[in-house]
């Protein structure tokens, strides 16, 4: 953005000032040729994406916060989902959850258990090893929930995100306190204005 404002400053200096001597248009113009020939500064690598194993999966992770990420090529929704996230802690108390102490026991006979303060909700999951595809089927006031997901290591810990309107379909579907929730109306609302939202937890042994 500054190069392309420093193009159109240049190119109006040119076209304003009568005076310009043939050297300085000669410097005008290499100028801008480097800037169009110049091999553009690298970015920074995106971190690669760390699958666990099936066996590595097992066991109890402790809950540390929830999380909320955009996956498309949208910069508007980029900025949106990022002062989103900023709310995220607001809607973990609105849930009662608490860092630290709620955790979820993956066991390796295909079944897992969350459990936050006096609530437990056990479920059934099929975990994809080579994709980190996750399925998670509950059974919540007699309905049927599924879930399909990702699972992946970050510096350790636990990643669980699902596709984030999924989720909202969900929980709308088990609680109908959800549509009084402030937080929560403005998260349905940017979920649904942006395809490639995800949400979840992460979780730490």
């Amino acid at each position: 953005m500054k190069k392309i404002a420093l193009i159109v400053a240049l190119l109006f200096t040119t076209a304003t000032v009568n005076n310009i001597s043939a050297q300085s248009l000669q410097s005008l113009f290499e100028g801008l040729t480097k800037m169009f020939t110049e091999p553009a500064a690298s970015e920074p690598e995106t971190p690669k994406v760390v699958y666990p194993t099936a066996k590595e999966i097992t066991g109890r992770w402790s809950y540390q916060q929830l999380a909320l990420e955009y996956t498309g090529n949208s910069t508007i929704a980029s900025l949106a989902v990022s002062s989103a996230a900023t709310q995220l802690s607001t809607l973990a108390n609105k849930f009662g959850l608490v860092a630290g102490k709620d955790y979820v026991k993956v066991k390796n006979d295909g079944t897992m258990l969350f459990v936050s303060s006096d609530r437990k909700v056990e479920a059934k999951y099929t975990y994809v090893e080579p994709t980190g595809q996750l399925i998670v089927t509950m059974n919540k006031d007699g309905k049927n929930l599924t879930f399909t997901g990702s699972l992946s290591k970050v510096d350790g810990n636990l990643k669980i995100m699902f596709k984030a309107s999924e989720m909202i379909a969900k929980a709308e579907l088990v609680s109908s306190k959800m549509k009084d929730n402030s937080t929560f109306a403005i998260l349905k609302e940017l979920i649904g204005s942006y395809p490639g939202i995800i949400g979840g937890a992460i979780f730490s042994k």
